[in-house]
């Protein structure tokens, strides 16, 4: 579900530059900014490059979905969906700094615009995700240089959105329940009494 959510969002954005910029080409990956050798990805080169930098389990919100009726009134002990708030990094990587700047301001005007991606505003939407929250994460100047250096890569013009929220569900039953079929609303005596 994760590179679900993360393509989605790459092809969301890149269908937004291409049709803002009038390219015939994509403008966004997915991708690491640097290579395993720690070059840099020659295939980022003049685009915009979302990386996932880090992802987290959402605690704000009570959910209790560990239990599900069936159509035929029975009930399922699932495991509990684990819902999951990822740091989506968007880094501009173009030759020319001006550039760069350019397509930031265009990122973050698109995320300003569409905080919110499902089907209403793009289609496509895969089968699974209801709807992804986009939030810009403040993050201050030496939190930032020590991200740039554990990603082992200089610093490119870039913004952090916390994008809310990715559920994953296993499909292991853990128990079917039987679903109360008819009641019995009879009185018997209790025999131990007399």
């Amino acid at each position: 579900m994760i590179d679900l959510a993360l393509e989605y969002t790459r092809n969301c954005l890149n269908q937004g530059l291409v049709n803002q910029f009038s390219s015939n080409e994509k403008m966004v990956v997915l991708n690491n900014l640097v290579s395993e050798d720690g070059q840099l990805e020659q295939s980022n080169l003049n685009k915009v490059v979302i990386s996932l930098i880090n992802l987290d389990k959402e605690s704000m919100k009570p959910y209790n979905d560990r239990y599900s009726q069936s159509e035929s009134g029975n009930w399922k002990n699932n495991s509990p969906a684990l819902r999951l708030n990822l740091d989506m990094l968007v880094t501009s990587v173009f030759t020319d700094y001006t550039e760069s700047l350019k397509f930031l301001n265009a990122v973050i005007t698109f995320f300003q615009t569409f905080p919110t991606l499902n089907a209403n505003n793009f289609a496509s939407i895969p089968a699974g995700l209801d709807k992804l929250e986009f939030e810009v994460e403040k993050i201050d100047y030496f939190n930032m240089l020590s991200l740039w250096n554990s990603l082992g890569a200089k610093y490119k013009p870039s913004v952090i959105y916390k994008v809310r929220m990715i559920v994953i569900q296993g499909d292991q039953l853990l128990a079917n329940i039987a679903g109360i079929s008819e009641l019995d609303e009879s009185i018997t005596p209790n025999s131990s009494q007399n």
